[in-house]
């Protein structure tokens, strides 16, 4: 299923000499001329898709998932650790 397609859009960018040129026009002082770009556009019934992708994360929820993968981390390195004496005390007998 596709969402979209590669479009041939038109960009304006600042320049740095010369006038403006159509159908970019100065904004605040800053002269703008068109160039033409391939992109990707989105059709428009797959924004919604991709608009509830994006949305912002919750922080409650990113420190909830943070704090169980370092707990799983820390648990399995605590179980390394106390298998490792347990084998150094088998080693020395």
């Amino acid at each position: 299923m596709a969402t979209g397609s590669l479009q041939n859009v038109i960009i304006c960018v600042p320049v740095t000499s010369g006038a403006s040129v159509a159908p970019c026009s100065s904004v605040g002082g800053v002269k703008q001329k068109p160039v033409m770009q391939i992109a990707y556009v989105i059709d428009p019934a797959s924004a919604n898709y991709f608009d509830m992708a994006l949305e912002p994360l919750d922080p409650a929820s990113v420190a909830t998932v943070f704090s169980v993968g370092f707990s799983f981390v820390l648990l399995f390195f605590l179980v390394a650790r106390g298998a490792g004496v347990v084998l150094n005390l088998i080693r020395k007998g």
